[in-house]
């Protein structure tokens, strides 16, 4: 059990490494010394007294017996004395940024105040974690001066066992502090006071100078420093484990299985089961195995091994720390015995019955023994009757040692058996396989091709070179006899007919045998030969036989038929080739049997090809060979060469949106209109391309077209290019314009062409007469304008503004009117320009409606009688005629004075 918990937390500490290195633990027992544990490498602590002028006891401490309740156990530990404490060198940097620190203590003597527990500043500061008093309470509470107390306070009594874990995260700053497997506190040591560094010394309950004896007294039963960072369950584990942790030091030891060994030809297996050393590469172990022999196994094992001789063992296992040469051995012991056995034997007969014997003798072992052949069912006799056959032999002494031999039990054979001698066969042929023997049970193999392998004489048919194995059976005797049986490889014959020439073929054996040829027109000794030469005219079969050229009766025969038509005449595809420029390819393609081909030029030159390429005008002729039938067939063609015409004269063409849609126009020769440059698109033909677009949308295309001669010598293309541009818009902002011009002052307007890019404007009157080229234009009489707009394209767009005469009516009305009948003033009368007809209203001083006229005037009179003196209110209102709008009524009132 206390292996398989170090084992976990050395597992454990591993999984909570927080930077790349090696694992680095020192842990120290107190067990009357102050070294770390056995195997590991470390330095040594040291006893030191507390600075300044304290009240030192004499001693700095002593190793006592104490109780540690948790664990039940009775033990020795450390006591050190107030105002002393244990120094650890941190000469490797083992407290650094990153650590923990356990410590298994029980503090017996807080002294007056304040107690140190860790000092990290080798003396020189009073920053450091102590146990200090809160108020009147016995019990103590953990501060980190001079950041204060931290944790539950009061918390820690002077008669308990704690495991206090001090672990720094050096990547975080966070320092937890764990009590026994609780989270006590976690403190930011953000400013870095409580880290260590390499060569400067760790004081554990030792005072600094600063403020000096602050000291207490402790018993201490464990104390560890790692450069790792624990995580919870780390302190977990170590908790749950604290006893086997702080009371057990590490051990080598192994197992031997089994304990001791009958004789030296026993394998004995070697298990290591002491602690595991973490990590293993940091250690060398040497087996001294006393002249034993390693089947298996290196390093911790396990191993197999057994010893070449009897007697005692001394097994010695020696763990040595490479880093600081410290070993740790174990030694034992392991007896070898010389027991072993051996075995005679009678043999048995072919009947079956166990008539055979099997003695068992036994050596150097210790009686009484037990003889068994089976391994499970032992006897005291050392004799069995047993039939033929392989046995193992076993032989238990009184101690239970076993020892064991093998023999073999043999068997009287007189049985007879003989087949025939190895032969031959031709392929497909069967043999019997004629066999003598005295008994009647057989068996055959293989079995492949045998019409029945379990009969004495069964007939065989193989397709390859086989041999047999024939198996005779009497009771348990047994004879086997074999007979190779060889297939002669098979006459080669493979025939066949080669065109020679037309009609002519070539027939060929191809046989590894002797030939003979039947067929018209083979007589005497051609029919012997391999390969002859025969003349065919429609179809002929011809037979072959080839024999086996040793002499055997090996045959085969085959047939070959041959036939042959002449071919059609070859011929060219045209007989007169008129070609452009000053060369022209001709080909002679494949054509039913026709595949090779030969042309000759008009100056003689021979050309063994299919495709040549003609430079001078004459005739060609080509010769035709058939390789199937050896015929051939010859034909000609007359080559004529032309000119290349120029390319087609043709002009570029551009209209403006809405123009009348042209034609495009060519000069040439058969001129075709491609609308692609690789001419593959072909749109139009002759000299006119009527164009399938729209006008009233911009577009711009571009055209490719040829002229040929004769459809054979076509020109390099022209290009030309066709464009419908695009038309300004005319965004007037008014169409209708009004301004009275009759009467003084005469108004001027503005007309305005709206805002449409960068174009060029033209105004026209209404007599056609140019009268700016701004955007706008003033202008002082009526009538229709024109306004032209250019865009950079030069297309032009023409809108109309329409100004029209308008004026307002002038009335004039008097102030007064006297209708005393005097023909002076008698008449109250509007005058003024009227466009129609008009509508006058005459009010009361009341209000009241007492007049309303088609006349712009009035007597004085309501209801046939004179109105009173006084002011009167009128209401004129006159048709007007807005051109381009509705009708309008201009109203306009006043007052008048009625006198008498």
């Amino acid at each position: 059990m206390i292996l398989n918990r170090l084992l976990f937390l050395c597992g454990l500490l591993l999984t909570v490494t927080l930077a790349q290195g090696q694992v680095v633990k020192h842990s120290y027992r107190f067990y009357n010394f102050f070294s770390v544990s056995e195997s590991e490498c470390g330095p040594d602590l040291t006893q030191e007294r507390a600075l300044g002028s304290c009240n030192f006891a004499r001693l700095a401490g002593d190793f006592i017996t104490d109780t540690i309740p948790y664990c039940a156990k009775r033990r020795t530990v450390y006591h050190t004395n107030l105002h002393w404490g244990l120094k650890y060198p941190n000469s490797s940097g083992t407290v650094g940024s990153t650590y923990t620190i356990h410590m298994y203590v029980k503090t017996t003597n807080w002294g007056p105040t304040w107690a140190r527990i860790i000092d990290f500043s080798n003396g020189l500061s009073d920053n450091g974690i102590y146990f200090k008093n809160s108020g009147s309470a016995a019990d103590r509470c953990i501060d980190f001066y001079p950041s204060g107390i931290i944790g539950p306070c009061p918390y820690f009594n002077t008669s308990t066992y704690y495991l206090l874990t001090f672990t720094r995260n050096g990547q975080t700053g966070i320092i937890d502090v764990y009590v026994n497997d609780k989270l006590f506190v976690s403190y930011n040591d953000a400013a870095g006071r409580y880290v260590g560094k390499t060569g400067t010394p760790i004081y554990i309950f030792r005072d600094d100078q600063a403020v000096s004896c602050e000291s207490g007294e402790a018993n201490f039963a464990y104390l560890s420093f790692t450069n790792q960072y624990s995580s919870q369950a780390t302190v977990n584990a170590v908790y749950n484990d604290i006893c086997s942790i702080a009371n057990t030091t590490q051990t080598v030891d192994f197992a031997l299985n089994p304990t001791s060994a009958c004789s030296p030809s026993q394998r004995v297996t070697i298990t290591y089961t002491g602690d595991k050393l973490v990590p293993e590469s940091d250690y060398t172990v040497n087996w001294n195995w006393d002249g034993g022999k390693v089947i298996s196994g290196s390093g911790f094992g396990p191993y197999v091994v057994n010893w070449p001789t009897s007697g005692t063992k001394s097994i010695k296992l020696t763990v040595t720390s490479t880093s600081c040469g410290r070993a740790i051995a174990q030694t034992r012991q392991l007896t070898v015995g010389s027991f072993s056995s051996f075995v005679s034997t009678t043999n048995a007969s072919c009947g079956g019955a166990n008539d055979g014997s099997l003695t068992i003798n036994a050596m150097d072992g210790s009686a009484p023994y037990q003889y068994s052949i089976d391994s499970v069912r032992y006897q005291a006799a050392n004799t069995f009757n047993v039939s033929p056959g392989a046995y193992t032999a076993y032989v238990k002494d009184a101690r239970g040692c076993i020892t064991n031999s093998r023999a073999t039990v043999g068997m009287t054979n007189a049985l007879k058996l003989q087949t025939l001698s190895d032969t031959s066969i031709c392929p497909g042929q069967a043999i019997k396989l004629v066999t003598t023997s005295d008994v009647t049970n057989f068996s055959w193999l293989p079995i492949t091709n045998l019409d029945n392998p379990a009969v004495k004489d069964p007939v065989a048919t193989p397709l390859v070179s086989t041999t047999y194995v024939v198996t005779a059976t009497n009771g348990t005797c047994s004879g086997k006899d074999t007979v190779r049986v060889t297939v002669l490889p098979p006459v080669q014959l493979s025939p066949q007919s080669v065109p020679k020439s037309c009609g002519t073929f070539v027939l060929s054996a191809n046989s590894s045998g002797r030939v003979q040829w039947t067929g018209p027109g083979i007589t005497g000794s051609r029919a012997n030969q391999d390969t002859l030469v025969v003349t065919v005219r429609g179809t002929a079969t011809y037979k072959v036989r080839a024999t086996d050229i040793a002499g055997t009766s090996c045959t085969v025969e085959k047939d070959i038929l041959v036939n042959f038509a002449p071919p059609a005449t070859y011929r060219l595809a045209e007989h007169v080739k008129t070609s452009c420029g000053t060369s022209t390819v001709l080909e002679a393609p494949k054509a039913d049997v026709w595949d090779s081909f030969r042309w000759q030029s008009p100056d003689g030159t021979i050309a063994n090809q299919a495709q040549i390429t003609a430079h001078t005008t004459g005739k060609y002729s080509v010769l035709a060979t058939s390789s199937s039938t050896g015929c051939e067939s010859r034909d000609t063609v007359a080559v004529n060469f032309v000119s290349v015409p120029a390319a087609p004269v043709t002009k570029d063409v551009s209209i403006c949106a809405g123009d009348a849609l042209p034609a495009l126009m060519a000069t040439g020769t058969n001129i075709r209109w491609f609308s692609d440059s690789t001419l593959q698109v072909q749109v139009g033909s002759g000299n006119t391309l009527r164009l399938n677009v729209s006008p009233l949308q911009p577009i711009k295309r571009v055209y490719f077209l040829t002229q040929s001669i004769g459809n054979t010598c076509t020109s390099a293309p022209a290009m030309v290019s066709f464009e419908i541009k695009e038309v300004p818009a005319i965004n007037l902002p008014v169409k209708n314009y009004t301004g009275c011009f009759s009467t003084v002052p005469v108004d001027i307007l503005t007309l305005d062409a709206g805002n449409t890019g960068t174009v060029q404007y033209k105004w026209y009157d209404p007599n056609g007469i140019f009268i700016d080229s701004s955007r706008t234009v003033n202008v002082q009489k009526e009538g229709v304008y024109s306004i032209q707009i250019t865009n950079h394209q030069q297309c032009s767009k023409t809108g109309v503004v329409t100004v029209a005469e308008f004026c307002s009516p002038m009335l004039f009305a008097p102030d007064a009117f006297t209708p005393n009948h005097d023909n002076l003033n008698d008449v109250f009368e509007i005058k003024g320009k009227f466009a129609g007809d008009v509508v006058l209203f005459i009010y009361n001083r009341w209000g009241e409606l007492i007049l309303k006229t088609n006349k712009p005037s009035w007597d004085g009179y309501y209801r046939g009688e004179l109105c009173p003196t006084g002011e009167y209110t009128w209401l004129i209102e006159v048709p007007m005629s807005n051109p381009g709008q509705q009708p309008q009524l201009y109203k306009k009132t006043g007052h008048v004075l009625l006198l008498k």
